[in-house]
């Protein structure tokens, strides 16, 4: 499924418009609008989340990367999370209970692997400053 489709889907015509192409949010949008959603890199995915946009359809793919790297990000590490951490709460209400499910079982299994990676962090910071 193509972001077209999903236009399509929900019955939004976009047209570009030519003053608008010279600034860099609705740029992007017209290089993704013929994307499916395999094809959205982590860029992609967290543009889409922080605007808020076609979350139904996104979000499984953000939940699919977080869970294979809870530290994915285009520009830093972590960035996808914390877009996501920084949904609104009507954003997470259009999540049904099944999506919920599975996206508490990822986010504790990554703070799990977290604190252990911060528990040999310690260890390793003390016998180096020993």
């Amino acid at each position: 499924m193509k972001i077209s489709d999903i236009e399509a889907r929900e019955g939004i015509v976009w047209t570009e418009r030519e003053q608008e192409a010279e600034y860099p949010l609705p740029r992007w949008y017209a290089g993704v609008r013929e994307k499916s959603l395999h094809e959205l890199t982590l860029d992609d995915l967290g543009r889409f989340v922080r605007q808020e946009l076609y979350l139904a359809d996104i979000l499984p793919y953000v939940l699919e990367k977080l869970c294979e790297d809870p530290l994915a990000g285009a520009l830093y590490r972590g960035q996808l999370l914390r877009a996501v951490s920084d949904l609104s709460d009507d954003g997470w209400k259009r999540l049904d209970e099944s999506s919920r499910a599975a996206w508490a079982e990822c986010i504790r299994e990554a703070r799990q692997e977290a604190e252990r990676n911060l528990i040999a962090a310690d260890v390793l910071l003390k016998r180096l400053e020993s």
